[in-house]
């Protein structure tokens, strides 16, 4: 909220200063009250184009509607594409939309969560639509987001109403707030098995890979180095937005690429084991790199996957570089539940950002976390570093029963990928360059 308000017209804040003074709000049980300087017209300008966080509407009145006689004049609906990219170029601070290519996608350009909101509410406002919050993650590139607003565009003059939450996911909602995480949790495992689903012999056979999102441009005299390759969490948020700020930190010295996992989107099949996951995901992961070396990454549960891909791949004879997991609980440790309701409770807080509340999403975490129920990681020698996050949850902290190297970072299990996922970074790539790549033998450990 700090982001959004400094760039809303209030007198601009660092983000340390910002999380610092939220930090300190948070040790307090009653509401604190901050003064700032309010630049009224800068307000009345976001009001205009994308609107306003809701702790700011009292403040200026809302923008007129579309149509009526003090509106500004209207947005050229016609051309679509030239609409997306106009927008998609102011909130990245471009001059002009010719820097916006039509067909790279949103997170190549240096998109996450935060600014894909950001241009989901300008286009609303321009083509007066009530996009989801999931619209940008869901259509990647200028073009194909053109192609959705041209179809909604074409439905009735009247506004287009966000789609409702589905029933599971309402019956998700409501059990979550009567402190039933369990149930509302063993509700998706069991509602994931009526999805469509794909086996490990059709991933095999004539599934189409994974597509990865590269997520950074690497400078042409950057040293030699494993790339890596991320897996996002298997919760409803997962998404490769998860690594846009951690890719960034990078900057252009080492290759980031993201791949998106199978069946959070609507319309998607789910993988029918865990076996057919880490096998498509093997598969994905060799092809993308091209016999160059490279690194896994998994968040959170993400790391499960990406251990497990790990695995595989040592069997395969093409052995990752290194394991690296960031703040991953192992299953029976996330099942606590103080644990539970702290991760969900940090879920909703960011539910506008990602969307993530739809039945397809939620039916797909149910559907990953069936299949890893009770998982336990095999030994690999990959080099493997845990990253841990030095606030804990549910004052659980990230642990691995098996040999590798442990980092702390600043922030919690979600900023740590968000307003410090620098310092992330950071960890990341000073110990990936002390990490000689070794010939790996079936079941030999190595300590790092």
């Amino acid at each position: 909220e700090v982001g959004r308000i400094s760039r809303g017209g209030m007198l601009p804040l660092s983000t340390q200063e910002g999380l610092a003074l939220f930090d300190a709000a948070l040790n307090h049980d009653h509401p604190v009250l901050v003064p700032a300087r309010i630049d009224l017209p800068a307000l009345r300008a976001q009001a205009r184009e994308e609107g306003l966080p809701p702790l700011l509407h009292d403040l200026v009145p809302p923008a007129p509607k579309r149509g009526s006689r003090d509106t500004a004049p209207a947005a050229d609906l016609t051309d679509p594409l030239a609409l997306v990219r106009t927008h998609a170029a102011a909130v990245l601070g471009y001059a002009g939309p010719d820097p916006v290519d039509p067909d790279r996608k949103f997170l190549e350009m240096g998109f996450d969560s935060l600014t894909s909101v950001r241009l989901r509410n300008r286009l609303n406002t321009a083509a007066g639509l009530t996009l989801s919050a999931m619209a940008v993650f869901d259509h990647p590139t200028p073009r194909l987001l053109a192609e959705h607003l041209r179809g909604e565009l074409t439905l009735p003059e009247a506004p287009v109403a966000a789609e409702p939450a589905g029933a599971i996911g309402l019956l998700y909602r409501q059990a979550c707030a009567d402190g039933k995480v369990k149930e509302a949790t063993d509700l998706l495992m069991v509602a994931s098995q009526l999805r469509p689903s794909f086996s490990a012999a059709s991933a095999a056979g004539a599934r189409r890979l994974l597509e990865p999102v590269r997520l950074t441009e690497v400078a042409a005299d950057a040293p030699a180095a494993p790339a890596l390759v991320c897996l996002p969490s298997l919760t409803a948020m997962s998404s490769p937005h998860q690594y846009a700020r951690f890719a960034a930190g990078f900057g252009v010295r080492r290759a980031v690429s993201a791949l998106p996992l199978p069946g959070y989107l609507q319309g998607e099949e789910l993988p029918d084991s865990a076996e057919a996951v880490v096998d498509l995901i093997a598969r994905s992961v060799l092809h993308g790199t091209g016999g160059a070396p490279f690194a896994l990454v998994g968040y959170s549960s993400g790391g499960w996957a990406a251990h497990d891909v790990a695995a595989r791949l040592e069997r395969l004879g093409s052995p990752a570089a290194a394991l690296v997991l960031l703040d991953t609980f192992l299953p029976g440790e996330a099942a606590d539940p103080a644990f539970r309701s702290d991760m969900v409770k940090a879920m909703f807080d960011r539910e506008e950002e990602y969307g993530w509340t739809t039945d397809a999403r939620l039916t797909a975490m149910g559907g990953y976390f069936r299949h890893f129920h009770g998982w336990t990681p095999e030994p690999v020698s990959t080099p493997t570093l845990l990253v841990r996050a030095e606030r804990s949850l549910g004052d659980r902290r990230a642990s691995w029963p098996l040999r590798h190297t442990a980092v702390d970072v600043e922030g919690d299990h979600f900023t740590m990928l968000e307003a410090a996922a620098g310092t992330a970074a950071g960890a990341v790539d000073d110990w990936l360059r002390t990490v000689q790549p070794e010939q790996s033998t079936e079941g030999k450990t190595t300590q790092q």
